[in-house]
């Protein structure tokens, strides 16, 4: 039981990590997913939810995990799977009529 409950922990504490460093895109990203003209409300808002994931995580014992949070921001493999269209075995085919 005790093994299923960290487990889960472990697994809920990776997934708030991947979802709070893609938010961190918005403000500190390059390209695609930087949006420039943020508001001081939206900018501090993207902070918090970084400080605060990083400050849950690390008190729960993965310091590494919250150090990632304080200085990495990125997509997960996981995201990103999520944000593009898996390709067909087809893709690359070409027709001939």
């Amino acid at each position: 039981m005790v093994g299923s409950i960290e487990k889960s922990l472990k697994k809920a504490l990776k997934t708030l990590k991947e979802v709070v460093q893609a938010v961190g895109l918005f403000k500190y990203g390059k390209g695609k997913f930087k949006i420039n003209n943020l508001n001081d409300t939206q900018s501090k808002l993207i902070d918090i939810f970084v400080n605060k994931a990083s400050a849950v995580v690390r008190e729960n014992g993965y310091t590494a995990a919250a150090n990632d949070i304080d200085n990495k921001v990125k997509l997960s493999d996981d995201l990103k799977e999520e944000l593009e269209p898996p390709r067909s075995r087809y893709d690359d085919w070409e027709l001939e009529m």
